[in-house]
Protein backbone atom coordinates (compact mmCIF):
# COMPACT_ATOMS: atom_id res chain seq x y z
CA UNK A 1 0.00 0.00 0.00
CA UNK A 2 1.52 3.50 -1.10
CA UNK A 3 2.47 5.74 1.65
CA UNK A 4 1.14 9.27 0.73
CA UNK A 5 3.15 11.71 2.55
CA UNK A 6 1.78 15.35 3.34
CA UNK A 7 3.45 18.28 4.58
CA UNK A 8 2.25 21.16 6.43
CA UNK A 9 2.68 25.05 4.99
CA UNK A 10 4.22 26.33 8.36
CA UNK A 11 5.49 29.74 6.80
CA UNK A 12 3.44 32.72 8.09
CA UNK A 13 1.04 34.14 5.89
CA UNK A 14 1.06 37.69 5.05
CA UNK A 15 -0.53 40.01 7.06
CA UNK A 16 -3.43 41.71 5.71
CA UNK A 17 -2.90 45.80 4.36
CA UNK A 18 -4.52 47.59 7.20
CA UNK A 19 -7.31 49.89 5.81
CA UNK A 20 -6.16 53.34 5.38
CA UNK A 21 -8.56 54.88 7.70
CA UNK A 22 -8.13 52.59 10.66
CA UNK A 23 -4.27 53.30 9.79
CA UNK A 24 -4.76 56.89 9.84
CA UNK A 25 -6.91 56.13 13.56
CA UNK A 26 -4.37 54.18 15.32
CA UNK A 27 -1.45 56.42 14.39
CA UNK A 28 -4.13 59.14 16.63
CA UNK A 29 -4.27 56.86 18.69
CA UNK A 30 -0.75 56.07 19.32
CA UNK A 31 -0.26 59.67 19.27
CA UNK A 32 -2.55 59.90 22.24
CA UNK A 33 -1.65 57.31 24.64
CA UNK A 34 2.64 57.96 24.06
CA UNK A 35 1.52 60.98 26.50
CA UNK A 36 1.00 58.37 29.08
CA UNK A 37 -0.94 59.53 33.02
CA UNK A 38 -0.49 62.99 31.05
CA UNK A 39 -2.80 61.83 27.97
CA UNK A 40 -5.75 64.63 27.89
CA UNK A 41 -8.22 62.78 25.50
CA UNK A 42 -9.38 59.74 23.92
CA UNK A 43 -11.66 60.69 21.20
CA UNK A 44 -9.63 58.69 18.45
CA UNK A 45 -10.37 55.18 20.31
CA UNK A 46 -13.39 55.90 21.20
CA UNK A 47 -13.89 56.90 17.35
CA UNK A 48 -12.36 53.24 16.56
CA UNK A 49 -14.27 51.37 18.66
CA UNK A 50 -17.75 52.81 17.36
CA UNK A 51 -16.41 52.14 13.68
CA UNK A 52 -15.54 48.75 14.58
CA UNK A 53 -19.14 48.34 16.39
CA UNK A 54 -20.83 49.40 13.36
CA UNK A 55 -22.94 48.59 11.66
CA UNK A 56 -23.49 45.13 13.70
CA UNK A 57 -24.67 47.42 16.95
CA UNK A 58 -26.56 50.06 14.61
CA UNK A 59 -26.74 53.20 15.81
CA UNK A 60 -26.60 52.31 19.49
CA UNK A 61 -22.76 52.29 18.40
CA UNK A 62 -22.73 56.21 18.00
CA UNK A 63 -24.91 56.62 21.07
CA UNK A 64 -22.35 55.11 22.93
CA UNK A 65 -19.62 57.05 21.25
CA UNK A 66 -21.51 60.14 21.82
CA UNK A 67 -21.96 60.06 25.50
CA UNK A 68 -18.01 58.84 25.97
CA UNK A 69 -16.79 61.47 24.06
CA UNK A 70 -18.89 64.32 25.79
CA UNK A 71 -17.63 62.85 29.25
CA UNK A 72 -13.76 62.90 27.27
CA UNK A 73 -13.54 66.32 27.67
CA UNK A 74 -14.59 66.57 31.11
CA UNK A 75 -12.73 63.49 32.59
CA UNK A 76 -9.54 64.64 31.00
CA UNK A 77 -9.31 68.03 29.36
CA UNK A 78 -11.19 69.98 32.18
CA UNK A 79 -8.80 69.04 34.89
CA UNK A 80 -11.57 70.80 37.50
CA UNK A 81 -13.91 67.88 37.21
CA UNK A 82 -11.24 65.35 38.72
CA UNK A 83 -12.64 66.13 42.11
CA UNK A 84 -15.57 68.85 41.60
CA UNK A 85 -16.95 68.43 45.47
CA UNK A 86 -13.40 69.40 46.92
CA UNK A 87 -12.65 72.84 46.52
CA UNK A 88 -10.40 74.64 45.03
CA UNK A 89 -12.20 72.96 41.96
CA UNK A 90 -12.32 75.94 39.49
CA UNK A 91 -8.71 74.64 37.53
CA UNK A 92 -7.86 76.04 34.41
CA UNK A 93 -9.93 74.83 31.25
CA UNK A 94 -7.15 74.46 28.30
CA UNK A 95 -10.69 74.90 25.74
CA UNK A 96 -13.11 73.45 24.06
CA UNK A 97 -11.58 74.99 20.78
CA UNK A 98 -8.09 73.22 20.84
CA UNK A 99 -10.65 70.15 22.05
CA UNK A 100 -12.74 70.58 19.47
CA UNK A 101 -10.31 71.40 16.33
CA UNK A 102 -8.66 67.57 17.15
CA UNK A 103 -11.79 66.08 17.44
CA UNK A 104 -13.24 67.54 14.48
CA UNK A 105 -9.47 67.15 12.33
CA UNK A 106 -10.07 63.04 13.28
CA UNK A 107 -13.82 62.69 12.05
CA UNK A 108 -13.01 64.74 8.65
CA UNK A 109 -9.64 62.89 7.84
CA UNK A 110 -12.17 59.93 8.41
CA UNK A 111 -14.31 61.23 6.13
CA UNK A 112 -11.35 61.48 3.54
CA UNK A 113 -10.59 57.91 3.25
CA UNK A 114 -14.16 55.84 4.06
CA UNK A 115 -15.81 55.34 1.00
CA UNK A 116 -18.82 57.29 -0.10
CA UNK A 117 -20.91 54.25 -0.03
CA UNK A 118 -19.76 52.98 3.41
CA UNK A 119 -22.35 52.72 5.94
CA UNK A 120 -19.76 53.88 8.43
CA UNK A 121 -20.03 57.73 6.94
CA UNK A 122 -23.75 57.92 8.11
CA UNK A 123 -21.99 56.04 11.56
CA UNK A 124 -19.60 59.46 11.38
CA UNK A 125 -22.89 62.02 10.32
CA UNK A 126 -25.48 59.96 13.49
CA UNK A 127 -22.16 60.67 16.09
CA UNK A 128 -22.72 64.38 15.35
CA UNK A 129 -26.14 64.35 15.53
CA UNK A 130 -26.18 62.44 19.22
CA UNK A 131 -23.38 64.65 19.94
CA UNK A 132 -26.20 67.61 19.58
CA UNK A 133 -28.58 65.69 21.81
CA UNK A 134 -25.48 65.92 24.86
CA UNK A 135 -26.45 69.02 27.18
CA UNK A 136 -25.25 72.23 25.96
CA UNK A 137 -21.57 73.00 26.42
CA UNK A 138 -20.19 77.07 25.26
CA UNK A 139 -16.91 78.00 24.86
CA UNK A 140 -15.93 81.64 23.61
CA UNK A 141 -14.14 82.59 20.53
CA UNK A 142 -13.48 85.17 18.15
CA UNK A 143 -15.07 87.54 20.64
CA UNK A 144 -18.27 85.47 20.36
CA UNK A 145 -20.18 82.70 22.51
CA UNK A 146 -20.61 79.04 20.67
CA UNK A 147 -22.24 76.00 21.41
CA UNK A 148 -20.05 72.48 21.06
CA UNK A 149 -21.38 70.57 18.20
CA UNK A 150 -24.24 72.98 17.26
CA UNK A 151 -23.54 76.69 16.32
CA UNK A 152 -19.68 75.79 15.93
CA UNK A 153 -16.94 78.23 14.74
CA UNK A 154 -14.61 75.30 14.76
CA UNK A 155 -16.48 72.65 12.79
CA UNK A 156 -17.13 75.46 9.87
CA UNK A 157 -13.55 76.50 9.44
CA UNK A 158 -12.13 72.57 9.58
CA UNK A 159 -14.89 71.37 6.95
CA UNK A 160 -14.30 74.47 4.98
CA UNK A 161 -10.53 74.25 4.94
CA UNK A 162 -11.03 70.56 3.93
CA UNK A 163 -13.41 71.39 0.68
CA UNK A 164 -10.55 74.26 -0.13
CA UNK A 165 -7.77 71.90 -0.07
CA UNK A 166 -8.99 69.71 -2.47
CA UNK A 167 -7.21 69.43 -5.76
CA UNK A 168 -6.81 71.21 -8.39
CA UNK A 169 -10.22 70.07 -10.23
CA UNK A 170 -9.28 71.73 -13.87
CA UNK A 171 -6.12 70.55 -14.64
CA UNK A 172 -5.68 67.13 -16.93
CA UNK A 173 -5.21 63.45 -15.47
CA UNK A 174 -1.63 63.01 -15.58
CA UNK A 175 -0.13 59.76 -18.02
CA UNK A 176 2.73 59.59 -15.99
CA UNK A 177 2.23 56.01 -14.19
CA UNK A 178 3.49 57.27 -10.39
CA UNK A 179 1.54 60.86 -10.74
CA UNK A 180 -1.69 59.15 -12.59
CA UNK A 181 -1.87 57.14 -9.41
CA UNK A 182 -1.91 59.82 -6.54
CA UNK A 183 -4.65 62.06 -9.05
CA UNK A 184 -6.91 59.21 -9.11
CA UNK A 185 -6.42 58.09 -5.27
CA UNK A 186 -6.93 62.45 -4.54
CA UNK A 187 -10.28 62.60 -7.11
CA UNK A 188 -11.36 59.49 -4.77
CA UNK A 189 -10.82 61.47 -1.70
CA UNK A 190 -12.40 64.64 -3.02
CA UNK A 191 -15.66 62.05 -3.64
CA UNK A 192 -15.39 60.37 -0.20
CA UNK A 193 -15.26 63.73 1.57
CA UNK A 194 -17.60 65.82 -0.98
CA UNK A 195 -20.38 62.99 -0.14
CA UNK A 196 -20.02 63.21 3.47
CA UNK A 197 -20.90 66.52 3.42
CA UNK A 198 -23.83 65.91 1.70
CA UNK A 199 -24.86 63.68 4.58
CA UNK A 200 -24.06 65.69 6.85
CA UNK A 201 -26.13 69.11 5.25
CA UNK A 202 -28.90 66.49 4.47
CA UNK A 203 -29.24 65.34 8.19
CA UNK A 204 -30.50 67.07 11.65
CA UNK A 205 -27.10 67.93 12.61
CA UNK A 206 -26.81 70.49 9.88
CA UNK A 207 -27.37 74.18 11.02
CA UNK A 208 -27.63 76.42 7.97
CA UNK A 209 -25.65 79.73 7.97
CA UNK A 210 -25.31 82.30 5.91
CA UNK A 211 -23.33 80.54 2.80
CA UNK A 212 -24.16 76.91 3.90
CA UNK A 213 -25.19 76.09 -0.34
CA UNK A 214 -21.34 76.99 -1.41
CA UNK A 215 -20.20 73.32 -1.44
CA UNK A 216 -23.12 71.50 -3.43
CA UNK A 217 -23.61 74.85 -5.50
CA UNK A 218 -19.76 74.92 -6.57
CA UNK A 219 -19.63 70.82 -7.18
CA UNK A 220 -22.72 70.69 -9.02
CA UNK A 221 -22.05 73.58 -11.41
CA UNK A 222 -18.63 72.03 -11.92
CA UNK A 223 -20.37 69.14 -13.37
CA UNK A 224 -23.45 69.65 -14.43
CA UNK A 225 -22.85 73.16 -15.88
CA UNK A 226 -19.41 73.34 -17.77
CA UNK A 227 -17.49 70.91 -20.24
CA UNK A 228 -17.29 67.27 -18.46
CA UNK A 229 -13.60 66.39 -19.17
CA UNK A 230 -13.12 62.74 -20.18
CA UNK A 231 -11.45 60.33 -17.72
CA UNK A 232 -10.84 59.28 -14.13
CA UNK A 233 -11.84 64.03 -13.49
CA UNK A 234 -15.08 63.67 -15.39
CA UNK A 235 -16.03 60.59 -13.47
CA UNK A 236 -15.56 62.01 -9.78
CA UNK A 237 -17.07 65.29 -10.95
CA UNK A 238 -20.22 63.04 -12.11
CA UNK A 239 -20.47 61.47 -8.49
CA UNK A 240 -19.65 64.44 -6.60
CA UNK A 241 -22.67 65.82 -7.97
CA UNK A 242 -24.89 63.25 -7.79
CA UNK A 243 -23.86 62.38 -3.98
CA UNK A 244 -24.87 66.07 -3.05
CA UNK A 245 -28.44 65.45 -4.46
CA UNK A 246 -28.79 62.24 -3.55
CA UNK A 247 -28.26 63.24 0.35
CA UNK A 248 -28.94 66.61 0.37
CA UNK A 249 -31.61 67.06 -2.38
CA UNK A 250 -33.86 67.91 -0.81
CA UNK A 251 -32.40 70.64 1.02
CA UNK A 252 -30.62 72.16 -2.00
CA UNK A 253 -34.32 72.23 -3.70
CA UNK A 254 -36.09 73.81 -0.90
CA UNK A 255 -33.28 76.49 -0.87
CA UNK A 256 -33.51 77.44 -4.53
CA UNK A 257 -37.00 77.31 -3.87
CA UNK A 258 -36.72 79.79 -1.49
CA UNK A 259 -34.18 81.98 -3.32
CA UNK A 260 -34.86 81.80 -6.78
CA UNK A 261 -32.85 83.88 -8.53
CA UNK A 262 -31.15 83.24 -11.42
CA UNK A 263 -28.37 82.04 -10.46
CA UNK A 264 -29.75 79.57 -7.91
CA UNK A 265 -33.11 78.83 -8.42
CA UNK A 266 -35.49 76.55 -10.12
CA UNK A 267 -34.14 77.20 -13.24
CA UNK A 268 -31.24 76.04 -12.27
CA UNK A 269 -32.56 72.92 -10.51
CA UNK A 270 -34.39 72.36 -14.38
CA UNK A 271 -30.53 72.61 -15.63
CA UNK A 272 -29.32 70.25 -13.54
CA UNK A 273 -32.12 67.79 -13.94
CA UNK A 274 -31.84 67.98 -18.03
CA UNK A 275 -28.28 67.47 -17.86
CA UNK A 276 -28.34 64.37 -15.98
CA UNK A 277 -30.66 63.19 -18.68
CA UNK A 278 -28.56 63.92 -21.47
CA UNK A 279 -25.35 62.10 -19.49
CA UNK A 280 -27.83 59.13 -18.96
CA UNK A 281 -28.85 58.86 -22.28
CA UNK A 282 -25.50 59.56 -23.93
CA UNK A 283 -24.86 55.98 -22.06
CA UNK A 284 -20.68 56.84 -22.16
CA UNK A 285 -20.06 56.05 -18.20
CA UNK A 286 -19.10 53.53 -16.05
CA UNK A 287 -21.74 51.64 -14.79
CA UNK A 288 -20.79 52.52 -10.83
CA UNK A 289 -21.39 56.91 -12.40
CA UNK A 290 -24.92 55.77 -14.17
CA UNK A 291 -26.28 54.11 -11.06
CA UNK A 292 -25.52 57.48 -9.42
CA UNK A 293 -26.56 59.67 -11.60
CA UNK A 294 -29.78 57.30 -11.59
CA UNK A 295 -30.06 57.32 -7.97
CA UNK A 296 -29.93 61.28 -8.05
CA UNK A 297 -32.49 61.65 -11.16
CA UNK A 298 -34.58 59.44 -8.99
CA UNK A 299 -34.24 62.23 -6.31
CA UNK A 300 -34.84 65.05 -8.36
CA UNK A 301 -38.03 63.77 -9.67
CA UNK A 302 -39.19 62.60 -6.28
CA UNK A 303 -39.25 66.39 -5.65
CA UNK A 304 -40.12 67.69 -8.51
CA UNK A 305 -42.31 64.88 -10.59
CA UNK A 306 -42.75 68.03 -13.49
CA UNK A 307 -39.01 68.76 -13.90
CA UNK A 308 -38.58 68.69 -17.91
CA UNK A 309 -36.93 70.91 -20.65
CA UNK A 310 -40.88 73.60 -19.78
CA UNK A 311 -39.12 74.52 -16.56
CA UNK A 312 -35.76 75.35 -18.16
CA UNK A 313 -37.19 77.53 -21.42
CA UNK A 314 -39.56 79.14 -19.21
CA UNK A 315 -36.62 80.41 -16.69
CA UNK A 316 -33.65 81.06 -19.58
CA UNK A 317 -35.69 81.27 -22.48
CA UNK A 318 -33.76 78.86 -24.15
CA UNK A 319 -35.18 76.48 -26.36
CA UNK A 320 -31.88 73.40 -26.02
CA UNK A 321 -31.76 71.23 -23.52
CA UNK A 322 -28.42 71.67 -21.52
CA UNK A 323 -26.51 68.44 -22.08
CA UNK A 324 -23.50 68.46 -20.66
CA UNK A 325 -20.43 68.51 -23.16
CA UNK A 326 -17.40 66.76 -23.70
CA UNK A 327 -13.88 68.26 -24.03
CA UNK A 328 -10.91 66.15 -24.65
CA UNK A 329 -8.41 66.15 -21.58
CA UNK A 330 -10.16 67.95 -19.14
CA UNK A 331 -8.76 71.30 -20.04
CA UNK A 332 -11.07 74.19 -18.89
CA UNK A 333 -10.61 77.63 -17.05
CA UNK A 334 -13.64 76.94 -14.72
CA UNK A 335 -11.15 76.23 -11.51
CA UNK A 336 -12.90 76.70 -8.20
CA UNK A 337 -10.22 78.96 -5.60
CA UNK A 338 -10.89 79.95 -1.94
CA UNK A 339 -12.92 82.94 -2.10
CA UNK A 340 -14.29 82.65 -5.53
CA UNK A 341 -17.54 84.30 -5.92
CA UNK A 342 -20.90 81.51 -5.40
CA UNK A 343 -23.95 81.04 -6.93
CA UNK A 344 -25.88 81.57 -3.65
CA UNK A 345 -26.44 84.78 -1.47
CA UNK A 346 -28.51 84.55 1.29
Amino acid sequence: MAVVSSTTNTEPKAASPVEPWRAALDEVIAIQESWGDQQESEYASIILKMLLAFPEKGYLATLEASLRIGADYWAKYLPSSVDPLNKPYMLEDKGWRMYLYGFYETILEQAWLLRYDDPRQDCLVHLLMDLQNLPKVTYQSYGKEWIAYHDDSVWGERTDDKWNAKFASDRAEPTEPEAKKDFILTCEEWVNYSCFLARFQGSKANTPYKQHMKWSGVDIELALEKPLPSGKLGECRLLVASNWLIHAGKLIYEDMKKTDTEKWGLGVWALWTDAIRGVLKAGEQTDEVTARLQAALDMIVSLTPDASEHEVKKSTGKEESSEVKKCDGGKESSEVKEGSEVKHSN
